[in-house]
């Protein structure tokens, strides 16, 4: 389950069904302060994250591993 977490301005990647917490799949040095991740789209056939943000810009970020 990923979740934006506004608060500490991040998106985790927590497990099912304990909702443990995994990792951090964006790191809350790719917001700024005053906009912290609000909405999330998985666009699971390309692997990729949209995140928009608390100011309404949008971020996309690869899940593709190396």
């Amino acid at each position: 389950i990923l979740v934006a977490d506004s608060g500490n301005r991040r998106v985790l990647l927590l497990s099912m069904p304990t909702l443990s917490y995994v990792k951090d799949v964006v790191s809350r040095d790719q917001f700024a302060q005053d906009s912290p991740p609000w909405r999330l789209l998985l666009d699971v056939d390309s692997q990729r994250l949209f995140v928009v943000d608390s100011s309404e810009r949008v971020s996309v970020f690869s899940l593709l591993s190396d």
